[in-house]
């Protein structure tokens, strides 16, 4: 696996980091968000247009893109605590 500098993991933490806010936000005012996933573009949320929802299956909440997002947040913290080692 190719090392990625430690800039460029700092990058990637803020940018996590605003991806968790903008769907906290959403969550918080009862939007949805649009994603790309698997190949598509899906809705995820209470008030997603029927033609953009995932199909049956594959469905997914903001409760979980979030959880996923925090979990990619904390291996970008730790990867960087590892390098300041």
């Amino acid at each position: 696996m190719k090392q990625v500098s430690s800039e460029a993991q700092r990058a990637l933490l803020s940018l996590q980091r605003a991806v968790i806010d903008a769907l906290e936000k959403k969550r918080r005012l009862g939007q949805s968000a649009v994603i790309w996933r698997n190949g598509r573009v899906i809705a995820v949320g209470e008030d997603a247009p029927e033609h953009l929802k995932p199909p049956p299956g594959e469905e997914v909440s903001l409760e979980q893109l979030i959880a996923s997002a925090k979990a990619r947040e904390a291996a970008l913290v730790e990867g960087l605590e590892r390098e300041q080692e």
